[in-house]
């Protein structure tokens, strides 16, 4: 660990699993270092480890519940877990890697006339 990490905390604390290893590669890949980058890919990081934890309880309980009164309703994990997709999203936009690009060159794809 790098001086300069050690006063800045540990930055993927609080983190476990595939939320970790998810923080690491995407630091790794994109060679993230500044403390604003950090922090980002730390809050993406929670928000994807906020939504494997919702998957986990919507799998196990089922996307809809039953409520008092008989009724079916929607399991309240879902909606967790559609903010924090959106939340994840939000966060990688902010570091820039929500684009990829589809295919090698700009413009539009050659075809010509036969």
């Amino acid at each position: 660990m790098k001086k300069d990490e050690k006063s800045a905390g540990n930055p993927t604390k609080g983190l476990k699993g595939e939320a970790k290893a998810f923080f690491l590669q995407l630091r790794s890949e994109y060679a993230i270092e500044d403390p604003g980058g950090l922090y980002s890919l730390k809050m993406a990081a929670a928000a994807y480890q906020t939504f494997l934890s919702q998957d986990k309880i919507i799998k196990d309980q089922g996307s809809s519940l039953v409520d008092r009164f008989g009724q079916a309703k929607e399991n309240p994990a879902c909606s967790i877990q559609t903010r924090a997709s959106a939340e994840m999203r939000n966060w990688l936009k902010t570091l820039g890697l929500d684009l990829e690009p589809v295919r090698p060159g700009p413009g539009r794809p050659g075809g010509g006339i036969n």
